[in-house]
Order: C-alpha cells, then structure tokens, then sequence
C-alpha cells in the first residue's frame, strides 16, 4: 500500500450527517480540511442489494464481527456497514462506511415527539428551537425529504436521496 501523506487545518472523523455537514460548511468558507472514514464506500445501483436486509443478514450487517443484533446466526467476519456496541446502560448501532449512519437509517432523519425527545435529554435541548429550527436545516443540507409524523400514512412512500 502506498503510504499518502496529506496536511489540513481541520481533521473531521466519520463522513456521517455530522461530519458531512461539517466538511460542506467548511469547503466553502475555504478550510483545507480532510474527512477520514473507516469503514468502505459502499456502491449503490438500481439493484437493491447493497446491504443486507433484516430478513436475511450476512457479513455486510456487522463490522468485524461473527454476531449482529439483527440475527442470531454467525455471519462471516468482515468489514460490514453496522458496528454494535453494547453497553451496560445504552446500546449503539453506528454506521461505518462512507455515510455513517444514514447507511443504517437509508438517508432518512425522523424527529422525535417531544416527550421522547424529554425522556431521552430532559432540559439540555429545547425541542421547540430543534423542531423550528435545526431539524428543518439539517434536513436542507442532508437531503432529506420531510416524513409523516403519522406511522400509518396513506401519502406515497418517501424515497431516499440515494434511491
């Protein structure tokens, strides 16, 4: 492997909605900054088939590891787009791929109801400024359509920015 070597005001780790975001903003206000990405750029075509589905995950459904909390069979070992991480009081799913975690959610961004966001950060945040103004601005720069606060909703499907 030939070895690179690259200098940068800014270093942003992880090319998910945070970091994608991140790397916009500052490309065009001029920074020389680099986004590093661990996981692969996975293709995306007409067939489908990208990732492994729910109802039959193999190795792509896990980073390095023979279980995923999607199935209860040994998978193949490899460099998948979803790394669990369990903990003692919170479990993680986290995308690791060019995408981060909007390869799990497929480009997707849902906002919680405000009891659900209250349960989950108390004061910390104000839904109201969330919901009036950061949501409907990372959903501009992410590309995301607006979806149905409604789980049953005779409106067609929203489709991904990749689909």
């Amino acid at each position: 492997m030939e070895r690179q070597q690259h200098r940068a005001d800014v270093v942003i780790l992880g090319s998910g909605y945070g970091g994608s975001i991140a790397a916009l903003k500052l490309a065009e206000a001029g920074v020389d900054a680099v986004l590093l990405e661990r996981g692969s750029r996975w293709p995306v075509d007409d067939t489908g088939d990208t990732c492994a589905t729910q109802t039959a995950p193999d190795g792509r459904a896990a980073w390095l590891s023979e279980t995923s909390p999607l199935t209860g069979a040994k998978l193949d070992v490899c460099t998948g787009v979803l790394e669990f991480v369990g903990g003692s009081d919170m479990n993680v799913l986290a995308g690791t791929g060019v995408g981060g975690a909007s390869l799990a959610t497929n480009g997707t961004m849902c906002e919680p109801s405000p009891e659900l966001f209250r349960q989950t950060l108390g004061d910390v945040l104000d839904h109201s400024e969330m919901t009036e103004r950061w949501y409907p601005q990372a959903r501009e720069l992410i590309g995301c359509p607006q979806t149905s606060t409604s789980p049953i909703s005779t409106a067609r499907p929203a489709r991904s920015p990749t689909s």
